[in-house]
């Protein structure tokens, strides 16, 4: 971590949809340099896996 900058900060989102439910991620604090490693490594480490599990399992 870069000393002076502020750490980022995650909020999810869960909302019942017609056709399921919606999970909205943001993420703010994120240097622009960063954005690109963080977006990919949500979809690859979290989100993707955590999609497949769910899907799975219903």
């Amino acid at each position: 971590m870069v000393t002076g900058l502020k750490p980022s900060k995650v909020t999810f989102t869960i909302k019942k949809d017609q056709n399921g439910t919606i999970l909205e991620l943001e993420q703010i604090n994120v240097q622009d340099e960063q954005f690109e490693d963080i977006d990919i490594g949500w979809d690859e480490y979290y989100l993707g896996p955590m999609k497949e599990v769910l899907e799975n399992n219903s």
